[in-house]
């Protein structure tokens, strides 16, 4: 086995229920140097997880982090992601959290009851994650938490609170209650009488849910500035920005619905597109962490990653999650064609090219930290696990800034009587 050249570790030791993690501060290999010990403690302790060597990782200049996950039903690198947020928002002045999840609805009553300084209740917050149908049990049981932290700390930072934001335009369940919202909440008290020619029209035409939402979308533009006058600046800021997801919505699914069985990479890369002008639109002026899987937050291949890096250069920091040898992964399957997905559980390998897995057989390397230097005996490529559990292998220039690499990534972490 070779030898890593100048490699500096620190060792992160945390219950068993967690994998042991080494922090490298350097993807460049020479001569093996020292090896500092520090205790780290896992989430659900009395302590936090003493994360301090990410500002030797991240510099200050970064304005959006990626922050990425190689599956979204492995709760032990979830997990991991919530302590990496808590010690991003406490000391690095993070203050917006983007999601890979649509706004309008889960997250927009999320951040409701985030911003509500008057309901100090946890329990909705369970409540809302739990009926979610969209995502898998183990991304509920690390969001929960996650959520719970976030109450807490913005009830106790009522002039700097954390922001949560979806910007992901795929909807498909919400199309329905977007339309119903729209016409209740705003047409109808907006427009009244007014609102009766649509009635009519769909009636007689027997109009999908589609057709009506984009019938509510042309009566919101033609009346757009009216509408502006009628409602509180940050009302109508949140209304105009859910009316631009559901337009994407619609070019979306028009987009997807010429194939059925797969989704074309066209269809992909307009996804993508849709999530980096979200963040470029609504992360400024704050520090902002993306929340995603590797497949969008990585660098390349017309990425969310790659159109944030050739926008932002350096101000973007790409972070991202892997495995060396095995991932234990919740998946879901939807070809049963409605309702909520059948999810199963599975061993899935890492492939043999991934950078995770050459640094494991060429040096040795597991369970830590990695920064980017060009090393042409290692790859530049990443696993990823899809939320059906099709996987493949990603790659390109400079993929990613850093990289945590587990040996093996389970699905256990236990977070009752916690």
């Amino acid at each position: 086995m070779k030898q890593f050249p100048k490699i500096w570790l620190k060792r992160l030791f945390a219950k068993a229920t967690l994998p042991v993690l080494i922090l490298c501060t350097n993807f460049s290999f020479s001569q093996s140097g020292k090896i500092v010990k520090d205790i780290y403690e896992p989430l659900y302790s009395n302590n936090t997880w003493n994360l301090k060597a990410l500002d030797s990782i991240i510099p200050d200049s970064v304005s959006v982090l990626g922050l990425g996950e190689v599956s979204h039903g492995s709760l032990d690198l979830l997990i991991l992601k919530d302590s990496i947020v808590q010690y991003l928002v406490q000391y690095r002045n993070y203050r917006t959290v983007f999601f890979e999840l649509p706004d309008f609805g889960m997250v927009m009553s999320l951040r409701n009851i985030l911003h509500d300084v008057n309901d100090t209740s946890l329990i909705r917050l369970d409540s809302i994650i739990n009926k979610e149908n969209s995502i898998l049990p183990a991304y509920k049981k690390a969001l929960i938490p996650l959520m719970r932290w976030v109450k807490t700390y913005n009830l106790t930072h009522q002039s700097d609170m954390v922001n949560v934001i979806g910007i992901d335009p795929i909807a498909d369940a919400n199309i329905d209650m977007f339309y119903r919202y729209i016409l209740y909440k705003y047409a109808i008290p907006i427009s009244g009488e007014n609102i009766e020619s649509l009635y009519n029209k769909w009636y007689i035409n027997n109009s999908s849910e589609l057709d009506r939402l984009n019938d509510l979308i042309t009566w919101y533009d033609d009346n757009k500035t009216f509408v502006k006058r009628k409602l509180p600046k940050d009302e109508f800021s949140l209304l105009d920005y859910h009316i631009s997801i559901q337009k994407n919505v619609l070019m979306f699914e028009g987009k997807r619905k010429n194939n059925q069985k797969s989704v074309p990479p066209s269809t992909l890369f307009y996804r993508d597109s849709v999530m980096a002008d979200n963040v470029i639109n609504f992360g400024s002026g704050y520090k902002s962490i993306i929340w995603a899987h590797n497949g969008h937050i990585y660098n390349g291949n017309l990425s969310l990653g790659e159109r944030l890096k050739n926008r932002l250069n350096e101000n973007y920091f790409i972070l991202l999650t892997d495995f060396a040898q095995y991932a234990t992964s919740e998946y879901g399957d939807r070809s049963n064609g409605s309702g909520a997905p059948v999810i199963s559980t599975k061993k899935f390998r890492s492939n043999q090219l991934s950078t995770a897995s050459e640094l494991y057989t060429k040096y040795g390397g597991r369970n830590g930290i990695y920064i980017y230097q060009t090393n042409e005996d290692i790859s530049e490529r990443i696993n990823s696990i899809d939320v059906t559990g099709i996987t493949s292998i990603l790659g390109g220039r400079k993929s990613f800034d850093a990289l945590v690499v587990f040996d093996n990534i389970g699905n256990y972490f236990n977070t009752e009587n916690k």
